[in-house]
């Protein structure tokens, strides 16, 4: 007797998911993983005791960022001018990070345009230069490879920017900046 066509194609998907996911399964190389092996059994035994006091900190521990993820995700600079202190957050970028190593300075920044302050560098950034096509008002920025801008109102642009960050509350920045040269401290 011969077996229908469907009971062929069933055991066929069965015997490849059977044999596909043999084949991902790996022994641990080294001792690390072995301890994180053993780690994630005791962190499964813990769940199946159904201890709601251990079941909430496991859950807490199976989901908090690395500290790489932290310090990228949470990047953030303070711009003091005068008095008030304004937070930026910072882009994951080569020009930020180099930015950032040479903290804390304090620039005189002179006016440009009548919406940003700016200042060139002794030394060159690296560049990721995009045309940007618009400005907001709070947004720092690196022009070319050696000039760091903050604008402090909104406007249409074809230049090129690498973005530094943005001040995450704008509000009272162009009073602050005021008009001409002005003193602008960079801190971590």
């Amino acid at each position: 007797m011969k077996k229908p066509k469907q009971v062929d194609f069933i055991f066929t998907c069965v015997f490849y998911v059977f044999l596909l996911t043999g084949c991902t399964i790996s022994p641990p190389s080294d001792e690390a993983s072995l301890s994180a092996s053993s780690e994630r059994a005791n962190t499964f035994s813990l769940l199946e005791q159904g201890d709601a006091g251990l079941v909430a900190e496991t859950d807490q521990m199976l989901i908090e960022p690395s500290p790489q993820e932290r310090d990228d995700s949470m990047s953030m600079m303070t711009i003091q001018v005068g008095n008030t202190r304004y937070t930026v957050s910072l882009d994951n970028n080569a020009a930020m990070q180099a930015l950032t190593q040479k903290l804390p300075m304090t620039l005189k920044m002179d006016e440009l345009n009548g919406n940003e302050k700016f200042y060139y560098l002794s030394e060159t950034l690296p560049t990721d230069s995009k045309r940007v096509g618009s400005i907001k008002a709070g947004d720092v920025m690196l022009y070319g490879s050696d000039c760091l801008v903050i604008f402090y109102k909104d406007f249409s642009t074809s230049y090129s920017y690498t973005p530094i960050g943005r001040i995450e509350d704008p509000a009272g920045l162009s009073q602050n900046l005021g008009r001409g040269s002005v003193e602008v401290t960079f801190s971590n």
